[in-house]
Parts: structure tokens; C-alpha cells; sequence
């Protein structure tokens, strides 16, 4: 990808921070379609990216009607298929459901290879033809990303959108495996997640599941998961096969050990009461900061990955968000990326011992009842 490019993308990202964009058609104009023109899209053909593209959709009763997408992309004139769906909105303004749900209804007559969702700033993109298999649109999706704030470096961004909007990626249909190799990496890890979110708080007595493989199928199904997907099987059988190593190694060691890892942490030594909350992915120390009721976690210990419930959870997001700025500030350091496992470089004082819990353990949890003394 070319300077010139990530050069436009600064020059974006700087007018979104200072407000610039005032409405939907300073987004379409300003951000849409000055990317669409640097990627080499014929953007003054009408025959092949179309605005204001006529498409019938379904209302909410289920009858056809005349809609209005806002652009429409395509390889070659009058093709039964398009290459992209591009719904925009004002910078601020949008609502992911609604915006999931008019993409839905566009695309039931008139598919397209690849739908986006964005307001400028936040960018959503879906594989509309996995709808088949998911059931739900919202679970099409298979990238998201934000210009102004997110863990994607500029040149991330970039690829991205050279890959998904550049239009020498949709004459060989290499887009749909680019956008299929993401799909299931992102599959991947919300099962992970989600076998981590049933299996971890009750880890003590995983040991007398008969058969977790069967349990954690059960649990995905109440989920609506479906569970019939080949990749399905096989995370779910990785992570069945390394869980229970890790409950073996733990059930192996002596009781002699414990004391032992403890004594080894310079930061807990000569101090009157330590708490602990064990983990298979590490365990995690703490105390009470003196005359108060915050809490404090100390260096060394390890903090588990969130849950997908938890992060967008009311409750849970800014814990998420301090989760963020603790690695941003160096108080964390991500030492498993695939696991999203990190490791407190400092000690952390949090507000109560029930918020440093749930930042350790990644879902929702009473500090009292987790925290154990050693």
C-alpha cells in the first residue's frame, strides 16, 4: 500500500477529529468516496458504482418495497451480483442494529460479495452469503474497526481497506478468502471465549464433568451457537484437549507448591494479608491498600481474557476501557496475543476489590467471594 494512501487516511482521521464531517453526505463525499477514488474505483461510472442504488428490501412486515442503498459496487454492468454494499451514515450517528437490519433487507433480493456499515469513523464489514449458516445477519460480520480510536495501526487499516475495497480483489474473488480467513479467526476466539466464560469460574470442579466435550456442546447450543461448523469442532476439540492437561498438571501439584510461588514474589513479602485468585492461565495476587477500601494487584500477577458478554456488558465496558488504558499506561503487558492473556507490570490500585476481580478474572464477579487469602 502506497504513502499517498495512509497520507488520505491522515488527512481523514485529522478532519474526523476536528469535527469536519458535518453530515451523512460530508461522509459519503469526504470519506466514502475520496477512499473508493484512491483504490483505483471507477467512481464516475454509474454503471458500476451506483449511488442511490434502487434495491427492493423487506419492511418489517415482511413485504417487498422500494429502498435506497448508498452505494453500490460493481465488477461488470447489469451483473446479478454485486461487489459491495456500502450503507452511511453521520459520523456519531450510527445505530449498528438498525444499520445491520436495512443491510439485511437489501441484501434478501439482490446479494452482494461484501456489505459495509459505517459513519466515516467506525467501518463494520460483513460476508452476507454466511447468513445461511449463521441464521442472524449481525453474525455476518468479520472485521470491525474504528479510524480515530483502535488497536489497528494506520498501515492495518490501510490493507484493509485496499483489500476489501480495491476492486483487483473481487476479478478473482480473493476477497471472499481474504474475508473468509477472518470470519473463522473471529469465530475462533469468541468460542474460546465463550468455553473460557463456562469453564473457568467453576474450574475447581471441572474435574467431575464426565465428559466437558459434551458439557461445553450443550452450553454452545443454549447459545445458539451452532455447533455443527467444522472449525467449531475442531477449537472446540484444542481446547478440550489442553483444559484438561491443565486440570491434570494442577490436580498433580503438591500442596507444598503453592506457598512456594508465593514466598518467590518479592512484592508480597512481610505484608500482613495476601490475597489470591487462582487460574489455569495464571494466578493473580492482591492486598488492601491501608486504611481504605481499594485494592490493590500486584506486579506479576495475571489477568485472564475478557468474555464477549462481559466487554459490551453495561457493567463490564469500563472495566474493558480501563483494561485498555492499563496497557496503554504500562501497567499491563499482553503476554499471550492469541489468548488475550496479560501480566500486571506495576501494582494497580482499583476502586474496590470487586473491580479488580472482574479486571483479573475478564467477566463479571464478586471481589469478595474471589479473592481468597493465602
Amino acid at each position: 500500500m502506497g504513502t499517498d494512501f495512509k497520507n488520505i487516511l491522515a488527512d481523514i482521521y485529522d478532519n474526523l477529529k476536528n469535527n469536519n464531517y458535518v453530515n451523512e453526505e460530508a461522509v459519503r463525499v469526504g470519506i466514502v468516496v475520496r477512499i473508493l477514488e484512491a483504490l483505483k474505483q471507477p467512481i464516475f461510472n454509474p454503471n458500476l458504482v451506483c449511488y442511490e442504488y434502487s434495491v427492493n428490501k423487506l419492511d418489517t412486515n415482511f413485504e417487498t418495497k422500494n429502498g435506497r442503498l448508498d452505494v453500490a459496487i460493481f465488477s461488470q454492468t447489469n451483473a446479478d451480483l454485486a461487489d459491495i454494499y456500502i450503507e452511511i451514515k453521520a459520523v456519531g450517528k450510527l445505530n449498528i442494529q438498525n444499520g445491520e437490519t436495512q443491510l439485511h433487507h437489501y441484501t434478501f433480493e439482490k446479494n452482494a460479495k461484501i456489505a459495509i456499515l459505517t459513519d466515516g469513523n467506525t467501518w463494520i464489514f460483513y460476508l452476507p452469503r454466511k447468513q445461511q449458516d449463521v441464521g442472524i445477519f449481525s453474525k455476518c460480520k468479520f472485521l470491525q474497526f474504528d479510524l480515530l480510536n483502535d488497536s489497528f495501526s494506520l498501515e492495518d487499516k490501510a490493507v484493509f481497506f485496499e483489500k476489501f475495497l480495491s476492486p483487483k480483489y473481487y476479478e478473482t474473488d480473493e476477497v471472499i478468502a481474504f474475508a473468509e480467513e477472518l470470519f473463522e479467526q473471529k469465530n475462533s476466539k469468541k468460542w474460546k471465549l465463550l468455553f473460557c466464560e463456562f469453564c473457568y469460574p467453576i474450574k475447581d470442579r471441572l474435574k467431575y464433568i464426565t465428559d466437558i466435550k459434551e458439557t461445553l456442546l450443550k452450553y454452545c447450543e443454549d447459545k445458539k451457537i451452532n455447533t455443527n461448523n467444522s472449525n467449531f469442532q475442531i477449537t472446540l476439540d484444542n481446547f478440550v484437549n489442553n483444559i484438561s492437561k491443565e486440570i491434570e498438571d494442577y490436580e498433580n501439584k503438591s500442596s507444598e507448591e503453592q506457598p512456594q510461588i508465593i514466598s518467590n514474589n518479592k512484592n508480597i513479602t512481610n505484608i500482613e494479608t495476601i490475597y489470591q485468585i487462582e487460574k489455569h492461565c495464571g494466578n493473580a495476587y492482591g492486598k488492601y491498600e491501608n486504611n481504605s477500601k481499594r485494592f490493590i494487584v500486584l506486579k506479576g500477577s495475571i489477568g485472564d481474557c475478557f468474555t464477549d458478554n462481559y466487554k459490551y456488558d453495561k457493567g463490564g465496558i469500563s472495566v474493558y476501557n480501563e483494561r485498555k488504558k492499563m496497557l496503554e499506561d504500562g501497567f499491563l503487558e499482553l503476554i499471550d496475543k492469541d489468548k488475550d492473556i496479560v501480566k500486571f507490570v506495576k501494582d494497580y490500585t482499583f476502586s474496590s476489590i470487586s473491580r479488580a476481580a472482574c479486571m483479573v478474572v475478564g467477566y463479571s464477579e464478586n471481589g469478595k467471594r474471589r479473592w481468597e487469602k493465602t
